[in-house]
């Protein structure tokens, strides 16, 4: 099973794509889902990473704020003590997401050595590992054009 789960938005498919790669990069394992294979069920794989990750990341966005499948996704990992949420773009959070700390990444455009990145990125390794990262926490991965 996957340390992390991403949740998210399509619209919203390069920011996960960056923070998949950063976290990967510094030797934890994410799904998102880009990985269902074919012949399963779509939820019940879903639920079933869902509920074996370690920490589950939702991006918080326009779109994703609107989107049924990424509240509930947020929902079950808020209930299960497992939400670390990131947003992504300015706006209001869902109504019932305000008590949990939410990292801001709204200016974070991929520099994996940017402070808002670090903050973020070692509360994951912290929550999955339950420990800090090591220094160097990673090398980063190249960007993507």
């Amino acid at each position: 099973m996957a340390d992390v789960f991403i949740s998210y938005a399509r619209e919203d498919r390069d920011a996960a794509m960056r923070i998949a790669q950063g976290l990967n990069a510094m030797g934890l394992d994410t799904f998102w889902d880009t990985e269902i294979p074919p012949g399963q069920t779509w939820a019940d794989y879903i639920e079933a990473k869902l509920v074996n990750s370690k920490a589950v990341i939702v991006l918080w966005s326009a779109h994703s704020t609107r989107s049924h499948y990424v509240r509930e996704e947020a929902r079950i990992a808020r209930d299960r003590s497992r939400l670390i949420p990131a947003q992504i773009e300015g706006g209001p959070l869902p109504f019932g997401f305000g008590e949990v700390q939410t990292a801001d990444l709204t200016q974070w455009r991929g520099d994996y050595t940017a402070e808002a990145w670090s903050r973020f990125a070692s509360a994951v390794y912290t929550t999955v590992r339950g420990s800090a990262p090591p220094q160097p926490t990673y090398t980063p991965p190249p960007q993507q054009p």
